[in-house]
């Protein structure tokens, strides 16, 4: 295996991590924006109650 060959592996697996720490991250805003949004609700929710 030459250089090239070891670079391009070690380039694909570096890439393939990324993309899999990038998925995550996207999952863990996803839910953290969903869980905003149920607060806000419930908030709102509580504020109309307190009035």
């Amino acid at each position: 295996m030459n250089n090239n060959d070891k670079l391009f592996e070690l380039m694909t697996i570096m890439y393939n991590e990324m993309h899999s720490e990038f998925k995550k991250i996207r999952e863990e805003l996803e839910n953290a924006k969903k869980e905003l949004k149920d607060n806000i609700s419930s908030v709102r929710s509580k504020l109309k109650d307190f009035r």
